[in-house]
């Protein structure tokens, strides 16, 4: 079947779409109808269905194997679209279809079941919840289907973009190869407002997202979230504009045809949510939301005056607080963008599992999947270690980590002088008992003597301890702030002369931190190149750092 228009709406939705309205019945519809899936678009729809009938039904239709079957229920199916390009896709491949190319292999025509130039997780797998039919055989039976429509058209390979995780085992159970990827979301953690999601960050973002608001605010009449039966028509032509001059602005593709929102306001109602912005009375601004139960997608944005902090009062802030008013769990606010972690949005995975035609290419692949997930664990952890959340989820706030580390550092400190001077003054009691006499001054001599080799035994744990706490401190990645971590790249960037620290740094028992900063007074020409000079050895806050323009050349 190659179109949704002679499917009953209500058989469609009532298999299993997750919290994902993307492949619901009026989404797909929407995009039918306004020709952004079709022959034209190179997104060639074919769904895949299975029924279920009972045994009195089978043995009717044995009886009437003249007449038409009757129509059973719809226990699963598949949104498969046939391809001849990549694009809308959010999941690259174009290196795998170089690579196909370069080796006399064709890659294209490909089959991509996915939501069609929509980068958000769901089930790609709809199946009923209550089939008499265990989940395991209709997998089997919509696997098999995909296989055999790939075969028919001459596919040379089969993608299912963004499924689930469960998704993705079953998957890789019946031969297909697992990729990740990863994107930002925000997480609602039970805020009862925006300034308790605010009191979950650390102080700088705080300020900067307060700040950032108040600069959007301040140059609009009102943001409202208009329901999609209350967005009026004029409404729908200026999100169609506004989307329209963001893709053009940005040398993007416009995917959706002119008609696709008003199509979706009429088919999908209840899913929409318009985030009108008003200036002077008028409409300036706007963004594009899709609604569920618990999950909140941000999906188009656009505007016809540029104002500072627009954007991300639109497109992200108001999602938030709109997420946190309704309660809902989960706001995905699109594809990329590494901006959205300092605005409260967290890595997550996202996934996909693909097969491809030629064992040899595909055995190439695997291997590049395998190294390319293997690199994705660190840069995730890396990622993870610089959100701006004061602390984990639910954890009570305390004092701040700088405080913190402060106030071990003393006592560290202090702990170590005093362990230092302890042998000290045992030897000096000694050496005062021995002046009595000729044999109380050899045994003050023997005193002083071992009270000396104990100093300096002391003196090495000593540094040796300060090392180790000042270790302990630096902490795992996730403990430093990431003003620390620009320091540090700028450090790592100045020790590329291979600059020699200062002797007796590591004899001192300097953190790892701080024999690098030790060794920037011999690596001023590279300092200079850099544009960084006149940091004091054994620190590392930004305040220490002062930029000066280099010698012209």
């Amino acid at each position: 079947m190659t179109s949704l228009d002679g499917v009953d709406a209500a058989r469609w939705d009532a298999l299993d779409h997750g919290d994902s309205p993307f492949l619901e019945h009026g989404f797909l519809r929407a995009l039918e109808r306004s020709g952004s899936i079709g022959e034209e678009s190179g997104w060639r729809p074919h769904y895949l269905m299975v029924e279920e009938h009972d045994e009195q039904d089978a043995g009717s239709r044995r009886r009437r194997r003249r007449r038409a079957p009757a129509p059973g229920r719809l226990v699963g199916a598949v949104a498969a679209f046939i391809k001849d390009h990549s694009y809308g896709e959010y999941i690259f491949d174009w290196a795998w279809a170089r690579a196909s190319q370069r080796a006399g292999l064709a890659y294209y025509p490909k089959l991509v079941i996915a939501a069609p130039v929509t980068p958000a997780t769901g089930p790609r797998l709809l199946i009923a919840e209550d089939a008499r039919t265990s989940r395991e055989a209709i997998v089997a039976r919509l696997v098999a289907a995909a296989r055999s429509l790939a075969d028919e058209r001459g596919c040379a390979s089969i993608h299912w973009l963004f499924n689930t995780a469960r998704e993705q085992a079953e998957l890789s159970a019946h031969g297909f190869a697992s990729r990740s990827s990863y994107q930002f979301h925000w997480h609602n953690h039970g805020y009862g407002s925006f300034d308790d999601f605010l009191g979950a960050l650390t102080s700088r973002r705080r300020k900067q997202i307060r700040k950032e608001r108040r600069r959007a605010r301040a140059a609009i009449d009102d943001l409202v979230f208009v329901p999609g039966a209350e967005v009026t028509p004029d409404e729908l032509r200026r999100m169609d504009r506004f989307y329209r001059q963001t893709v053009w602005a940005h040398g993007g593709m416009d995917y959706l045809r002119p008609g696709f929102f008003a199509a979706l306001c009429e088919l999908a109602p209840e899913r929409v949510r318009i985030a009108r912005v008003r200036r002077r009375g008028e409409m300036i601004a706007g963004a594009l939301y899709l609604q569920t139960a618990t999950r909140l997608y941000g999906r188009y944005w656009g505007c016809a005056e540029e104002h500072d902090c627009l954007h991300f009062e639109t497109a992200y802030y108001a999602g938030v607080e709109h997420c946190i008013r309704e309660r809902l769990e989960l706001f995905e606010a699109g594809a990329q963008g590494e901006h959205k972690l300092l605005r409260g949005f967290a890595p997550s995975l996202t996934r996909s599992s693909h097969w491809i035609r030629h064992p040899g290419l595909f055995e190439g692949i695997k291997r590049f999947l395998e190294e390319e997930r293997r690199s994705l664990e660190p840069y995730l952890a890396e990622l993870n270690s610089i959100c701006p959340y004061r602390h984990v989820e639910d954890e009570p706030a305390g004092p701040s980590r700088n405080t913190e580390k402060r106030a071990r550092r003393q006592a560290a400190r202090a702990e170590a002088t005093t362990a230092a001077r302890e042998p000290t003054r045992r030897a000096s009691r000694r050496g005062g008992r021995g002046d009595a006499g000729a044999g109380g001054a050899r045994a003050g001599a023997r005193g002083v003597d071992v009270g000396a080799r104990e100093r300096a035994e002391a003196e090495a744990a000593a540094d040796q301890h300060a090392a180790l706490v000042d270790e302990a401190l630096a902490g795992p990645a996730n403990h430093r702030d990431l003003e620390d971590r620009r320091v540090e790249a700028c450090l790592s960037r100045a020790r590329r002369g291979d600059p020699r620290p200062r002797r007796g740094a590591a004899q001192r028992g300097e953190s790892p931190r701080q024999r690098v900063a030790s060794s920037l007074p011999s690596a001023r020409a590279t300092s200079a190149r850099i544009g960084l000079v006149g940091l004091r050895p054994g620190t590392t806050g930004r305040r220490s750092l002062r930029r000066r323009r280099g010698p012209r050349p």
